[in-house]
């Protein structure tokens, strides 16, 4: 829950009206256990309710890698990537974003590629370069990680 430094928060109520919205959904019980985070993301803190008041983002962060499963894509499976945006240019082609499910991409590797025309292979081109990849290591992004793909032409 963010905003906790205004006058006006009403923490106990919004958090009463979370758990109403999951019931009206059927959640599960298990649903229901979720962790609550106090956050002000101006200040940058986050604290988990109930305990010690936030000095940094790292409880939510925690928060996150602890109840939020890691991806479980295949790594050697053909890539499945969902666009979320795209954008174009004159000089570079495409520019599609999204997250990978499984797979592996990045430059010189090929997959296929289903657009309005219909499924076709993507050739190797060393122009392509991904975005979400780790700057320092991998040059390559897999299951679980969002990309942009620059240089992109179908």
């Amino acid at each position: 829950m963010n905003k906790i430094d205004r006058p006006d928060a009403r923490i106990d109520e919004v958090i009463d009206e979370v758990y109403d919205l999951f019931i009206d959904l059927d959640a599960v019980e298990e649903q229901l256990s979720f962790p609550v985070l106090l956050t002000n993301a101006r200040a940058g803190t986050a604290a988990v309710r109930g305990g010690e008041p936030g000095r940094s983002l790292q409880p939510l962060f925690d928060a996150i890698l602890s109840h939020v499963p890691p991806p479980t894509g295949d790594p050697g499976a053909t890539l499945q990537f969902l666009v979320t945006n795209s954008t174009t240019a004159n000089t570079w082609g495409g520019s599609p974003s999204g997250g990978s499910s499984r797979g592996r991409c990045g430059p010189r590797r090929s997959f296929p590629c289903a657009g309005s025309a219909g499924w076709r292979r993507r050739s190797r081109d060393p122009a392509v370069r991904v975005r979400g990849a780790d700057p320092h290591g991998d040059p390559e992004a897999g299951a679980g990680d969002i990309v942009a793909l620059a240089g992109w032409r179908t």
